[in-house]
């Protein structure tokens, strides 16, 4: 394994780039601040995993709940071609073309990548910056990857210009105020982790982030968390479906301009 670790010493707010903020809380090194401004959560003194370089063996493949419900959001929406930012190893690619539906990834792990280019996945390497402009999908799919980047607003900006006409924009992130974030062993595990996690996003700052990147957030409809198993899983869909995120949030957008899908969840 080979690694190159690039930190930014100190940001702005990714969100409404405020300078002035308040400590809430420093981790191995890194500073959790409140932007005074939007009241938004994030590490000021982040590694840059899009500048720095990691190289080793890609993950084990894990077909997960929430892979279920963006299939199902798909089915919904009648989407055909979807991109997704941040394949991972490729299971919802898989899971999407096993139903006839065009998938193209991007995935910056080049062993990752190549887990899904093996798997026959639509996956490369090339930010998303630089795929052709006139690649136009259904939906795009940002998949726990908004919690990493440096620029969200940037990433969701640059995003939404490969949608359709009609098309939609699906995220899911981390939730701030997960109710195991009162169980200090999990939040050391799974939300205090500002090596990998440098944004802390609420149902509210999430809304916050697509609204000023000119989107228009709709709720997830509970509906599409059939078949992620369990009656309370179902049941946390339906709340997510009502704005209420006790876990993970699941928020879709359209764009925001004359002309675009009348239709909404919301």
């Amino acid at each position: 394994m080979s690694t190159t670790i690039v930190t930014v010493d100190r940001r702005t707010c990714p969100l409404c780039d405020f300078c002035d903020s308040t400590l809430r809380r420093t981790v191995d090194g890194h500073s959790i601040v409140t932007c005074k401004n939007c009241r938004f959560e994030y590490v000021s003194n982040p590694i840059d995993w899009s500048r720095s370089q990691i190289s080793g063996a890609a993950k084990k493949r894990r077909i997960r709940p929430r892979h279920t419900v963006l299939v199902n959001f798909a089915e919904m929406t009648g989407s055909r071609s979807i991109l997704e930012v941040g394949s991972g190893v490729g299971e919802l690619g898989l899971l999407l073309t096993e139903r006839g539906i065009g998938y193209v990834g991007v995935e910056p792990d080049a062993s990752r990548a190549a887990s899904c280019q093996d798997a026959g996945l639509d996956v490369r390497t090339t930010p998303l910056e630089l795929l052709p402009a006139d690649l136009k999908f259904d939906l795009v799919v940002i998949d726990n990857v908004l919690e990493h980047v440096i620029d969200p607003v940037g990433l969701l900006n640059t995003a939404q210009a490969f949608l359709g006409d009609g098309g939609r924009l699906v995220v899911v992130v981390p939730n701030r105020k997960d109710i195991r974030s009162h169980v200090p062993s999990w939040s050391r595990k799974h939300l205090w982790t500002p090596r990998v996690h440098v944004n802390y996003f609420t149902g509210a700052t999430l809304k916050d982030a697509l609204v000023r990147s000119g989107l228009e957030p709709e709720h997830v409809p509970g509906a599409t968390f059939a078949g992620t198993g369990s009656l309370s899983r179902r049941l946390v869909g339906y709340l997510n479906g009502a704005g209420i995120y006790p876990f993970g949030i699941y928020m879709a957008a359209k764009l925001n301009r004359p002309g675009s899908d009348e239709d909404s969840f919301s």
